[in-house]
């Protein structure tokens, strides 16, 4: 493959295929390995992908954070959030909008046709772009269960700095975009890929026409219908890494004297295999998620992954109440929390069987946290500490008015 960087040719020997999605519309991301002389002793991947005309480039965005992580850091020192992010090396883009290109002709057919319910067609307009990345490894790859615990929280860090900082919401957050890089001490480092459908906030420009995200990581409320979904939220992403926990977690075992270079996990469990059905509805897929957190059972953890019993429990039931919290303001209109009227003291009833008189009360009800049941705080405070040891923290400059 042969690109060009500053006006001169550079080739790329490709090698094997790490990751392809398969499908006639989205991104359609296929990433190889790859060398190249122009970044030698380097292991590389190439992103080869189709993302949407209207979205920001993952280079652009991430230029965007390291400027800012650049701005913030000490004098002589490299800010931390750097070790979290990608090395985007080279990006470019190539356009096919003439007039009889592949694009144009099916935009011109999806627009001009008759749809189920009366929809309208719509087509979006795409780019082929090519990104040259520093190749590093696949969270599946790690070995003992801190290891996964040191990865998840410095993605809850990594993913807050982003927010309110450069004010970057990922919106993809899934286990093929949880990687890790070591550094030279040997500890391991968590680091948030595949900024494809980031956006900045707040979000003014023009977005994708698709609902963003990976179906079995996708908050219940986006896999609704569009008109019921709402915008893509703060909590939205941290239910996305909630759901690569649990995946991990509950569905796979760490392998025993496995080699080096591949997975140490082996799936040992079909549990949640029905979210991974792409035969599924997003909207039936949105009941299933909402089954699943009303259910009071305790968590189908694999034996490997016991020590994150405690953290899934917690996060699992703040979801359950802050889910339960909406419907009931929602059953009330006009009502966010109730509180009990008292009945008068000359009223001769039993008052242990009695359900209480309610009116509402004057605060709305906070949909962004979901009652103040899910945000970074609540995740922090059970994610900190694994096995009764401390993870690194790195994030230490939040004010409360921020913990969200």
């Amino acid at each position: 493959m042969t690109l060009k960087k500053d006006n001169k040719p550079i080739t790329l020997i490709l090698g094997t295929t790490v990751y392809r999605q398969r499908g006639l519309f989205g991104r359609d991301t296929c990433v190889i390995q790859a060398t190249c002389t122009e970044w030698e002793g380097k292991n590389l991947v190439v992103k080869i992908s189709w993302p949407s005309t209207s979205r920001k480039s993952e280079k652009m965005l991430l230029d965007i954070a390291i400027a800012k992580a650049n701005e913030m850091a000490k004098p002589g020192e490299t800010h931390w959030v750097l070790n979290h992010l990608p090395n985007i090396l080279h990006e470019q883009d190539f356009k096919f909008d003439d007039d009889d290109s592949v694009q144009e002709l099916i935009a011109e057919m999806i627009n001009g046709g008759q749809y189920v319910g009366g929809r309208d067609g719509a087509y979006e307009g795409r780019v082929l772009r090519i990104t040259v990345l520093e190749e590093l490894s696949p969270i599946t790859s790690l070995h003992n269960d801190r290891d996964y615990a040191q990865v998840f929280v410095d993605i809850l860090q990594c993913h807050k700095w982003l927010y309110e900082h450069p004010k970057i919401l990922h919106r993809d957050i899934s286990m093929a975009n949880i990687i890790y890089r070591m550094d030279e001490e040997g500890n391991v480092l968590g680091v948030l890929i595949d900024f494809d459908l980031s956006s900045l906030i707040p979000i003014n420009e023009a977005t994708s026409l698709r609902r963003t995200g990976t179906p079995p990581y996708m908050a219940l409320d986006l896999l609704k219908e569009v008109n019921d979904s709402g915008p893509h939220l703060y909590r939205h992403d941290l239910e996305a890494l909630f759901y690569v926990m649990l995946m991990i977690c509950c569905r796979h075992s760490i392998i025993k004297n496995s080699q080096d270079g591949t997975s140490q996990l082996k799936e040992s469990s079909a549990h949640f295999s029905q979210w991974f059905d792409r035969t599924m509805s997003w909207s039936v897929l949105a009941k299933v998620k909402t089954s699943f957190f009303m259910d009071d059972g305790p968590l189908p953890v694999s034996p490997c992954f016991e020590g994150f019993r405690h953290c899934l429990s917690a996060i699992h039931r703040n979801f359950s109440r802050g889910i339960a919290a909406r419907k009931d303001a929602k059953d009330q209109p006009g009502a966010a929390s109730w509180k009990a009227i008292p009945l008068p003291a000359d009223i001769s009833v039993d008052r242990r069987v009695l359900p209480p008189q309610q009116i509402p009360l004057s605060k709305p009800f906070d949909n962004v946290t979901l009652g103040g049941h899910v945000g970074y705080t609540q995740f922090l405070s059970v994610m900190w500490t694994f096995k009764e040891t401390e993870l690194a923290i790195r994030l230490k400059d939040l004010t409360p008015a921020t913990n969200s």
